[in-house]
């Protein structure tokens, strides 16, 4: 053809290859061998190119199997680009243009079957643990971090007594000693509804994101051992945080947990931690709202837990938990020098400055990370030619579109398929939008082509109710979610937003003027002045199944994200009840929030998309417990001077002393302006009160009343002191008290 290019080869080994040549998917018959030369090196599979354009893909796990860790350490120490090869011929679809190769000959594959993972989607049947023996890997410890690729998925563990009936992976360790390990399904991520998602992804040699070791089992199935790891991301920095056992015994002086859910029966729920320590919750100790554990936990699913007790020798030792609501926020009152640091963790807050304990995860970035992991394995699987179409792929297919369809996140056919094009974009960025070049009809809102940097182009999507344009016609939007399943950019051409997020925007409500122009938008710069532990008014601008996108007028429009759900039991969630959860906010409604985490750089070494501004959906009598963690709105500390007590102003006040009736407190640094809380402003009407066992210099969150001639509440006229009130609902913000959120369940 006219400007075209002939391309050559004087490859001996091509020239004189006794073989039959590929020039064809259709030519390539299943069983029939060529030489073909190797045209990619990737860890999870090789490329090889044959002639007139075809292309196959070996995949990783029989390279692996047949190399072991020299693959897995050094894949282009095995093969090289432009090696000629003889690649037999698994299966063949010309319609897909696809060709799945094997290096083994007939002899090799037959003696070793298990090894090409073709013919079952690359599921292991029976026989599984004998195929995947841990070796060396028996030689690590709870807690030990580890690194694998998928060497085959089992659709039943064994053995029974150890929760048999799980779907999971085996998986090849990387490094050391090599050797295999178990990852149930369940222990892959922290958001139950995405596990499906997981599993159509994951296809034999792709790699895992960080992995924990939960159990080793040196004895298990039938001595051959057995070593449990978990991916998730909440016990991973639990862990971190020293809240994570790893031994027969808790961590001294940490009665709140994070664990996972070992199994749940009606009577209650067993949790389990790394290693041999176990727990169990009655059902009474869960929630009032059903009798029934099962109705409120799911297997696998992350949970925070009360220590309230434990039985038997450190052997045996099982731990009396309890995870209710109330009960966690009490513990979190209680625990005095602690509390704050109890508190925050209940609430998901990282912990204050010298407290012991390091945050737990806000449950925002579990659900972010695991969809850019679920996407980067899908994209591998995708770039592989490896869909698994087999019975068992579609199987996996079926149900993993079901959850794409309830999350909002189906694949579009026209987006991307790119993530990197998708990172380079974040919430916040402003983008150029235009119509869409081909017509796409959707209920939930305006579609738009978003211009992404670098010139590519997305498919957008914003609220109903937003403007439609021409063709020609360009509009701003503001990114308030990049999803990286679907491709899909939403966005807002809310003017205010856009404004406030464009360089040299206005600040939002409280910026007074118009900003200078400057490298940084008012939003981020506001975004960025904020505090871990800030308690804020927001917006609701988006809300999909599983993710909250909130807008803070007062704070320079600044963006944050948020899940609808403030405790870890709702991560245990079906994908129906988050679209539930979701329907139950709409635009531009206000609620109440408290920042978790500032925004970041991408986590997990550049794997996901840089993280927003994150908030928790916590009640406020919960953060209210959290002391200093928990403020008003923009921050709270110490008054810096006497006028500066005016009613309705929060203070961060010291305890200076108690008597029968009254906490004397001191509102600022230098301890000229004292004040006091009567024990009746320590509860809420008609409640029982009573005087904290405070110990001098204790922080403590007060709200001022009135002072020096002002009157109290009660209409009492001031004694020289500033008057005080530590009631929840005033400490938390003022008005009605958010309903306590519900234990979402499976």
């Amino acid at each position: 053809a006219a400007g075209g290019a002939l391309l050559l080869s004087l490859k001996p080994s091509l020239l004189d290859s006794p073989l039959p040549r590929i020039a064809s998917y259709a030519g390539a018959a299943a069983g029939a061998s060529s030489h073909g030369t190797i045209e990619a090196v990737r860890p999870t599979a090789l490329i090889v190119a044959f002639l007139n354009g075809v292309k196959g893909v070996v995949f990783g796990s029989e390279l692996r199997a047949t190399l072991g860790a020299v693959w897995d350490s050094d894949p282009a120490s095995c093969y090289s680009v432009g090696q000629t090869v003889e690649a037999r011929v698994l299966r063949s679809e010309p319609a897909k243009r696809r060709l799945v190769l094997s290096l083994l000959s007939h002899e090799q594959a037959a003696a070793t079957p298990a090894l090409t993972g073709v013919g079952n989607g690359g599921t292991a049947k029976a026989g599984a643990a004998a195929q995947y023996p841990p070796g060396a890997a028996v030689a690590l410890r709870a807690g030990d971090e580890v690194r694998g690729v998928v060497a085959g998925w089992q659709d039943r563990a064994a053995p029974k007594e150890e929760g048999g009936g799980e779907e999971g992976v085996w998986v090849a360790l990387s490094g050391g000693g090599g050797g295999h390990g178990w990852l149930p399904l369940s222990q892959l991520g922290d958001v139950r509804a995405l596990l499906p998602l997981w599993r159509r992804a994951l296809r034999p040699g792709a790699s895992l994101p960080p992995l924990l070791v939960l159990l080793v089992q040196p004895k298990a199935l039938g001595g051959a051992g057995r070593v449990t790891l978990t991916a998730k991301p909440s016990l991973r920095a639990a862990l971190a945080g020293g809240r994570l056992p790893t031994g027969p015994e808790p961590p001294r002086g940490v009665r709140l947990l994070c664990g996972w859910v070992a199994k749940v029966k009606r009577e209650g729920a067993y949790v389990g931690f790394a290693g041999p320590l176990r727990g169990f919750a009655a059902s009474a100790d869960i929630s009032d709202a059903s009798e029934d554990a099962r109705a409120l936990l799911s297997a696998g699913q992350s949970v925070l837990a009360l220590v309230a007790g434990g039985t038997g020798g450190s052997r045996e030792r099982t731990l009396q938990l309890q995870l209710g609501h109330d009960a966690l926020a009490e513990a979190a009152k209680a625990e005095a020098a602690d509390g704050v640091a109890e508190a925050a963790a209940v609430a998901g807050l990282p912990s204050r400055a010298g407290a012991e304990g390091a945050p737990l995860l806000p449950l925002a970035a579990s659900f972010l990370r695991e969809r850019w992991s679920i996407a980067g394995a899908r994209a591998a699987a995708l770039e592989d030619g490896d869909e698994g179409d087999e019975e068992e792929g579609q199987k996996a297919s079926a149900a993993a579109e079901s959850v794409e369809a309830a999350l909002g996140s189906a694949r579009d056919a026209a987006a991307p398929l790119s993530l990197e094009a998708l990172r380079a974009v974040r919430v916040g960025s402003v983008v150029e939008l235009r119509k869409p070049a081909t017509k796409r009809a959707s209920a939930d809102g305006v579609a738009y082509a978003a211009q992404l940097p670098g010139g590519a182009s997305a498919p957008a999507l914003a609220p109903a109710g937003s403007q439609k344009l021409k063709k020609e016609e360009t509009a701003r939007g503001v990114v308030l979610d990049v999803d990286p399943l679907s491709s899909v950019v939403h966005v807002s051409t809310s003017d205010k937003l856009v404004d406030a997020h464009s360089p040299g925007g206005e600040g939002g409500e409280s910026s007074g003027k118009k900003r200078a122009a400057a490298p940084v938008s008012a939003a981020a710069d506001a975004a960025q002045r904020l505090r871990v532990g800030a308690r804020v008014v927001a917006t609701v601008a988006l809300s999909r199944p599983g993710l909250l996108v909130l807008s803070l007028p007062k704070h320079g429009h600044a963006l944050g994200v948020a899940v609808h759900h403030a405790l870890w039991s709702g991560a245990g969630a079906r994908p129906e009840l988050l679209a539930a959860e979701a329907a139950k906010y709409s635009s531009g409604q206000k609620v109440q929030a408290v920042v978790t985490s500032l925004p970041s750089e991408a986590a997990d070494g550049g794997a996901a998309a840089p993280e927003p501004l994150q908030l928790s959906m916590v009640d406020a009598p919960l953060a209210a417990a959290a002391g200093d963690a928990a403020v008003s709105e923009g921050g709270v500390g110490p008054l810096r001077r006497a006028t500066d007590a005016r009613p309705g102003v929060h203070a961060l006040a010291r305890v200076a002393d108690t008597s029968t009736t009254e906490l004397h407190v001191l509102l600022d640094r230098r301890g000229a302006v004292r004040g006091r809380v009567h024990f009746t402003e320590l509860a809420a009407p008609g409640q029982r009160a009573s005087l904290p066992s405070a110990s001098p210099e204790e922080p403590v969150h007060v709200v001022v009343l009135g002072g020096g001639k002002a009157a109290d509440r009660q209409g009492a006229r001031s004694t020289g002191l500033v008057e005080c009130t530590m009631r929840p609902l005033d400490v938390a913000g003022g008005g009605a008290a958010p309903p306590a959120p519900a234990v979402l369940g499976g």
